[in-house]
């Protein structure tokens, strides 16, 4: 079996913006070469098979750890969460990418993002098995486990300090013995130490004393978007409604949850829906707030949002039975909604009626 060396592979495709399958010659190795150095995983959604060269995570971390620890008094929490996430790298032009490039640290950040997370003790004992088939980048587990620790922890007043402990207490996985200085960068009032351990083990599918804790899962969609964009042959219409539909796809929901929760109660966003985890008892509020966003802004194009209280236990291990009940509520919603447009060409003198099955 053939794997691929992962940072190699990252780096030059992080170098090249555009990756050729080509390459991938030069850095695939047989199984039986792949030593106790190496960490193996495969990717689920491309099937490809990986290995992470433990030395080289390292180095990477540990010049992340040192910034850190040098600058995050000075620096903006979202800024270094944003190349953790690869949210400014997906934004830039070729200019811009060129000059990303040779800020070595921020290539740094973006390229830790991208690793898989592995406990810190596991690292030391070489208990790589579990992480096989529990595979999580680290820019997705700090994203996951921050959004369900606010879902939990929703009365806690400085939303940032989740924020940045999140961050914190995840990126040094790979460093045996450079850590993050917690105590200069936050309170020492402020620990969700024991918190985290335990959505650890639920990230691999451990127990933990938390896996019956309960939150609000919602999904939004607009929802038949090609009749809302060609209700009229005009083409500055047509072009109108498209800017409104971005505007609150890659504006207004990630600034609704900013505002009222966290950017990380979004677990995905795209394509005009969406999914996020809120504190027990807010599913309804945001349900809310996404359908008539959409009747106040477009008027006619139509939305469905829905949700569903669960145990954050059954989110992780039971997530594809957990989404197919929630696509069935999302369905029945859809179905239970009936809209009608006084005047298709003429937007702005739409009326909008919703008739609740």
């Amino acid at each position: 079996m053939i794997y691929i060396d992962y940072i190699e592979y990252l780096q030059s495709k992080f170098y090249n913006k555009v990756f050729m399958d080509e390459k991938l010659e030069e850095f695939r190795l047989e199984e039986s070469n792949i030593d106790s150095k190496h960490f193996k995983f495969t990717d689920i959604l491309s099937n490809t098979n990986y290995f992470v060269d433990i030395d080289k995570a390292k180095e990477i971390t540990n010049n992340v750890i040192d910034y850190i620890n040098k600058e995050m008094k000075d620096k903006n929490i979202n800024e270094i969460l944003d190349f953790i996430y690869g949210v400014i790298i997906d934004r830039l032009n070729e200019y811009e990418y060129k000059k990303f490039r040779e800020e070595n640290i921020k290539f740094k950040l973006a390229l830790l993002g991208k690793l898989p997370y592995i406990n810190n003790d596991d690292l030391k004992n070489k208990n790589f098995t579990k992480y096989k088939e529990n595979f999580y980048r680290i820019s997705d587990f700090i994203s996951i486990r921050t959004g369900i620790l606010y879902a939990i922890k929703p009365n806690f007043n400085d939303k940032e300090h989740i924020r940045v402990f999140g961050l914190l207490d995840s990126i040094n996985c790979y460093s045996e013995f450079n850590t993050i200085d917690l105590n200069t960068l936050i309170s020492k009032e402020i620990n969700f130490k024991y918190e985290f351990a335990e959505l650890n083990k639920l990230m691999i599918k451990e127990n933990s004393n938390y896996s019956k804790l309960k939150v609000d899962l919602v999904r939004g969609a607009q929802v038949k978007i090609k009749k809302y964009y060609l209700e009229t042959d005009k083409l500055k219409s047509i072009r109108g409604a498209s800017i409104i539909l971005d505007d609150i796809n890659k504006g207004k929901i990630k600034n609704y949850f900013r505002e009222n929760y966290l950017e990380e109660s979004i677990v995905y966003q795209g394509g005009g829906s969406f999914l996020a985890i809120v504190p027990e008892g807010k599913g309804k509020e945001v349900t809310e707030w996404f359908e008539k966003t959409h009747e106040d802004f477009t008027i006619t194009a139509q939305s469905i949002a829905t949700y569903r209280n669960i145990e954050i236990g059954d989110l992780i291990c039971e997530y594809e039975f957990i989404m197919d009940k929630l696509m069935n509520d999302f369905n029945q919603r859809q179905m239970s909604k009936v809209y009608w447009n006084t005047d298709s060409n003429e937007r702005n003198e739409g009326e909008i009626r919703n008739i609740l099955a």
